[in-house]
């Protein structure tokens, strides 16, 4: 099994030929270092799911308890068939909105593979699903906007089912995306597809946000929102090691992540999570278990 690879200083992660992703802070003009990271990915072996989730500038940790609410959920899956697994995953979702605090906020877009070459998948808010067909450089599928985020809406408003074929791709990003191209939805399609021909799609995600992303090009101040995206091979999930939240984070969390960063205190390069040393790796926090050497607690 090919191993989950984190590049700390980015936060970008991939595992090659199945999945690539990337999470990072935002701007939002103003200098607040007590400002959490809001947006928060889960990749989830054990039972073939994966999430992206954007929490409220006031409750950033609200997309790091949903995911995680979820993947809790599903350790009481025992069914072994594929539709017993599909209303497992419902029931957790579902579980998890109802449990959800009405005072906390986050948009959710998690997919659930049964085994069977096909995702289910649940939506609530605004962050985005796609289902990219580079053979034809064509979107098949992509979500809409809708008002069933956590900690509003009791129950799930937009849920199905995608199939896909062989080289097919699905990406799950948060609305930080639109900062790539300045909000041109055409545009934004059109980068997918040009930053799929220029190499593996397991980079594209780090690659096509240094190319695009306001917050590396030289000079701009413009302020941009927190960002998460996850592209994936859909009939590999099951082949992902491990299960990792990154994310989610609170004002304090954050602001000494960044601080580490900055002063070079966490490696800028690929480095792999051991298997089987935490049952959950959740960073920024673990960074101190993956390189206790050079990463201060």
């Amino acid at each position: 099994m090919k191993p989950l690879l984190l590049n700390p200083a980015r936060m970008a992660l991939m595992v090659p030929d199945i999945l690539g992703g990337l999470l990072f802070s935002g701007s939002k003009g103003r200098e607040d270092p007590f400002a959490g990271n809001g947006d928060c990915l889960l990749m989830d072996a054990a039972h073939g799911l994966v999430g992206v989730a954007d929490g409220s500038d006031r409750s950033p940790e609200a997309s790091r308890e949903f995911l995680q609410g979820i993947s809790k959920r599903m350790n009481g899956c025992v069914e072994e068939s594929g539709e017993g697994r599909r209303r497992c995953f419902h029931a957790a979702v579902q579980g998890t909105l109802e449990s959800f605090r009405y005072e906390e906020r986050t948009t959710f877009v998690c997919l659930f593979s049964a085994g069977d070459g096909s995702l289910d998948y649940v939506c609530g808010g605004d962050s985005l699903l796609f289902h990219l067909d580079p053979s034809v450089a064509r979107i098949r599928f992509r979500n809409r906007t809708n008002m069933g985020f956590a900690g509003r809406s009791r129950q799930i408003v937009d849920a199905g089912r995608l199939f896909f074929r062989k080289g097919d791709l699905a990406l799950l990003a948060t609305d930080g995306v639109w900062d790539l191209t300045d909000g041109d939805s055409e545009a934004l399609v059109r980068a997918f597809f040009q930053g799929l021909q220029c190499g593996p799609f397991h980079d594209m995600p780090e690659r096509l946000t240094l190319e695009r992303h306001p917050a590396f090009r030289l000079g701009s101040i413009r302020p941009h929102d927190d960002f998460g995206v996850l592209l994936l091979d859909p009939f590999r999930l099951g082949d992902l090691p491990g299960r990792v939240l990154v994310g989610g984070t609170s004002g304090e969390v954050e602001f000494r992540y960044r601080q580490q960063v900055h002063r070079g205190a966490v490696p800028d390069r690929y480095v792999p999570l051991a298997p089987g040393k935490r049952d959950l790796w959740v960073f920024p926090e673990d960074l101190s278990v993956l390189a206790p050497d050079s990463i201060p607690a």
